[in-house]
């Protein structure tokens, strides 16, 4: 049996119902809600604290799940986390809260007819913005695996 095969059997991983289940129909069994946060022992390690749903994330992403039986001073030299790596930095990262804005601005354009009103809203939009500077769209270029 090989590492993933193993960490999958020991977290109960089954690959062949995971490619039948739909997301959002509580294909796991964990449900939603608030989780119940694990006792952290000096032997607990990231496997560990993966279930189910974390697992079907990480097969979804394509990261091998052997780098989280590793220690994390391995990560930066071992193949299969570099690997991992990259997938995880190609996603699309999107800030809802900007959306929201760039929503309500446009929003406001229709039906503001004075333009001192709408400079107001924009200014507004551009000072919450300015408050939480973290929060930009982050694009990197999708890369196919």
């Amino acid at each position: 049996m090989d590492g993933q095969a193993a960490l999958y059997s020991q977290v109960g991983f089954d690959d062949a119902a995971h490619r039948v289940a739909s997301p959002g129909h509580n294909y796991f069994g964990t449900g939603f809600g608030k989780p119940k946060f694990p006792t952290l022992l000096p032997t607990t390690s990231l496997a560990d604290l993966a279930n189910k749903d974390c697992w079907f994330g990480m097969h979804q992403l394509h990261i091998d799940p052997e780098c989280m039986s590793l220690d994390v001073k391995e990560w930066p030299t071992n193949a299969a986390f570099k690997k991992s790596e990259v997938n995880v930095c190609a996603m699309n990262v999107v800030n809802d809260c900007d959306e929201r804005d760039v929503k309500l601005t446009s929003d406001f354009v229709a039906v503001t007819r004075k333009e001192q009103h709408l400079q107001n809203v924009l200014q507004a939009v551009e000072h919450d913005r300015s408050q939480q500077p973290n929060l930009r769209r982050c694009k990197h270029k999708v890369i196919a695996s």
